[in-house]
Protein backbone atom coordinates (compact mmCIF):
# COMPACT_ATOMS: atom_id res chain seq x y z
CA UNK A 1 0.00 0.00 0.00
CA UNK A 2 1.45 3.47 -1.09
CA UNK A 3 2.13 5.27 2.62
CA UNK A 4 3.35 8.91 1.82
CA UNK A 5 4.67 9.00 4.90
CA UNK A 6 6.97 6.31 4.75
CA UNK A 7 8.03 7.25 1.45
CA UNK A 8 9.02 11.05 2.48
CA UNK A 9 11.11 9.42 5.34
CA UNK A 10 13.16 7.32 3.19
CA UNK A 11 13.61 10.01 0.84
CA UNK A 12 14.49 12.45 4.06
CA UNK A 13 17.12 9.25 5.17
CA UNK A 14 18.81 9.14 1.88
CA UNK A 15 19.38 13.28 1.07
CA UNK A 16 20.62 13.00 4.77
CA UNK A 17 22.96 10.16 3.49
CA UNK A 18 24.20 11.72 0.40
CA UNK A 19 24.85 14.88 2.91
CA UNK A 20 22.64 17.04 0.81
CA UNK A 21 20.81 20.50 2.53
CA UNK A 22 16.86 20.42 2.08
CA UNK A 23 17.80 23.40 0.09
CA UNK A 24 20.33 21.73 -2.24
CA UNK A 25 18.21 18.86 -3.43
CA UNK A 26 15.21 20.78 -3.56
CA UNK A 27 17.42 22.74 -6.78
CA UNK A 28 18.84 19.37 -7.80
CA UNK A 29 15.42 18.20 -8.31
CA UNK A 30 13.80 21.01 -9.58
CA UNK A 31 11.37 21.74 -6.61
CA UNK A 32 11.04 24.30 -3.93
CA UNK A 33 12.32 23.42 -0.46
CA UNK A 34 8.93 23.93 0.82
CA UNK A 35 7.39 21.52 -1.46
CA UNK A 36 10.07 18.73 -1.01
CA UNK A 37 9.42 19.21 2.63
CA UNK A 38 6.04 18.72 2.41
CA UNK A 39 7.23 15.52 0.06
CA UNK A 40 9.68 14.51 3.57
CA UNK A 41 6.41 14.88 5.42
CA UNK A 42 4.56 12.67 3.80
CA UNK A 43 1.52 15.76 3.52
CA UNK A 44 2.01 15.67 -0.70
CA UNK A 45 1.67 13.01 -3.58
CA UNK A 46 4.33 13.16 -5.52
CA UNK A 47 3.66 13.07 -9.22
CA UNK A 48 6.04 10.39 -11.63
CA UNK A 49 8.23 13.20 -13.04
CA UNK A 50 9.05 14.25 -9.36
CA UNK A 51 9.40 10.58 -8.22
CA UNK A 52 11.80 9.89 -10.63
CA UNK A 53 14.07 12.84 -10.20
CA UNK A 54 14.40 12.16 -6.57
CA UNK A 55 15.65 8.53 -7.63
CA UNK A 56 18.31 9.42 -10.24
CA UNK A 57 19.84 12.48 -8.03
CA UNK A 58 20.18 10.09 -4.91
CA UNK A 59 20.62 7.08 -7.45
CA UNK A 60 18.42 4.82 -5.33
CA UNK A 61 15.93 2.24 -6.23
CA UNK A 62 12.34 3.34 -7.09
CA UNK A 63 11.55 0.27 -5.00
CA UNK A 64 13.50 1.24 -2.04
CA UNK A 65 11.96 4.29 -1.66
CA UNK A 66 8.08 2.60 -2.19
CA UNK A 67 8.10 -0.89 0.02
CA UNK A 68 11.88 -0.72 1.50
CA UNK A 69 11.28 -4.20 3.25
CA UNK A 70 10.01 -6.19 -0.67
CA UNK A 71 12.46 -9.54 -1.38
CA UNK A 72 12.90 -6.92 -4.51
CA UNK A 73 14.79 -4.23 -2.00
CA UNK A 74 16.79 -6.72 -0.59
CA UNK A 75 17.93 -8.47 -3.60
CA UNK A 76 18.96 -4.99 -4.41
CA UNK A 77 20.73 -4.27 -1.55
CA UNK A 78 22.66 -7.73 -2.03
CA UNK A 79 23.63 -6.44 -5.65
CA UNK A 80 24.84 -3.24 -4.13
CA UNK A 81 27.05 -4.81 -1.94
CA UNK A 82 28.17 -7.52 -4.01
CA UNK A 83 29.49 -4.90 -6.14
CA UNK A 84 30.82 -2.57 -3.36
CA UNK A 85 33.19 -5.76 -2.64
CA UNK A 86 33.81 -7.03 -5.69
CA UNK A 87 37.27 -4.81 -6.17
CA UNK A 88 38.17 -5.49 -2.88
CA UNK A 89 40.76 -7.54 -1.51
CA UNK A 90 40.88 -10.04 1.07
CA UNK A 91 41.67 -7.56 4.01
CA UNK A 92 39.23 -4.74 2.78
CA UNK A 93 36.11 -7.11 2.05
CA UNK A 94 36.83 -8.10 5.81
CA UNK A 95 37.19 -5.06 6.99
CA UNK A 96 33.96 -3.91 5.12
CA UNK A 97 31.77 -6.97 6.41
CA UNK A 98 32.91 -6.46 9.89
CA UNK A 99 31.90 -2.72 10.08
CA UNK A 100 28.60 -3.53 8.83
CA UNK A 101 28.29 -6.38 11.30
CA UNK A 102 28.98 -3.49 14.08
CA UNK A 103 26.76 -1.09 12.17
CA UNK A 104 24.06 -3.61 12.29
CA UNK A 105 24.34 -4.24 15.78
CA UNK A 106 24.05 -0.35 16.50
CA UNK A 107 21.09 0.05 14.26
CA UNK A 108 19.21 -2.81 15.78
CA UNK A 109 19.76 -1.84 19.44
CA UNK A 110 18.47 2.30 18.82
CA UNK A 111 14.80 0.42 17.62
Amino acid sequence: MYNREEIGKRIKSARMERNLSQIKFAELINVSTPYLSDIENGKTNLSLEIFTRIVETLQVSADSLIMADTPQSLEYSSAELSRLLSDCSVNESEAILKMAGTLKEILRSKI
